[in-house]
């Protein structure tokens, strides 16, 4: 398989940075991410924006299977064509945006449909796991789409800006608490994992990321999210 580096030069791809597109090329980043995922038998992978795969093939050379939803069409193409073939049966994706997508639908689609990640009906008890390296400009966004449809998810990690993570993590009284802090913190337990330098990224973004980990409460039923 082909690196990064090298699929750039082959298609003569120009990465926009002012889209949002920032590709991780730091392999000790990237296995660290997924680490922190802890994947077991069984479990499986939702990915937000594979870009050019480097997340996504390692979670494949695991053993998970992954369907994941890119809105950059070329993207999709060179996904399909250079990685898919390797890993046969173990890679899906959805070309779209993300916040268009209806998740809780796209995840849990009925067997014989080709969009599912196994062969358990819709309402399996043990949620997906979600990983990305979410776009800057629509980071909150996601955020709150991923909380929308909280009850088909079990654990995400996420790479966002610094200042957007500090918020997902704020407590009562700090500096950086909201709407995001209150929302994140009723659906599930944020937790700060490490903070990734520009210089691990191509090209560098002008910001800090920061990776975190948010597990998504089982107990929505008994909560009440209606007064919330």
């Amino acid at each position: 398989m082909l690196t990064q580096i090298e699929l750039l030069k082959k298609y003569n791809l120009r990465i926009r940075g002012h889209l949002g597109q920032h590709l991780l090329m730091d392999p000790n980043t990237i296995r660290k991410i997924v680490d922190a995922l802890d994947l077991q038998t069984g479990d499986r992978v939702f990915e937000i924006g594979p870009g050019l795969g480097a997340v996504t093939q390692e979670v494949l050379r695991r053993g998970f299977s992954v369907l994941a939803v890119e809105k950059d069409k070329k993207f999709v193409e060179i996904l399909n064509t250079e990685l898919a073939p390797y890993f046969s049966g173990k890679l899906e994706i959805v070309q779209g945006d993300i916040l268009e997508c209806d998740l809780t639908d796209l995840i849990t689609r009925t067997p014989g449909n080709p969009r599912h990640l196994t062969n358990q009906a819709p309402g399996v008890e043990k949620g997906v796991k979600v990983i990305g390296n979410l776009p800057y400009y629509i980071s909150t966004p996601i955020l709150f789409h991923l909380i929308e449809h909280a009850p088909v998810f079990s654990k995400a990690v996420l790479m966002l800006q610094k200042e957007v993570a500090a918020r997902l993590t704020a407590k009562a009284g700090d500096e950086d608490y909201g709407r995001l802090s209150v929302t994140s913190r009723f659906y599930g337990e944020t937790e700060f994992l490490f903070d990734v330098s520009p210089k691990c990224f191509l090209p560098p973004p002008e910001v800090t990321s920061r990776v975190v980990k948010y597990v998504f409460r089982n107990d929505l039923k008994t909560r009440n999210e209606k007064f919330l």
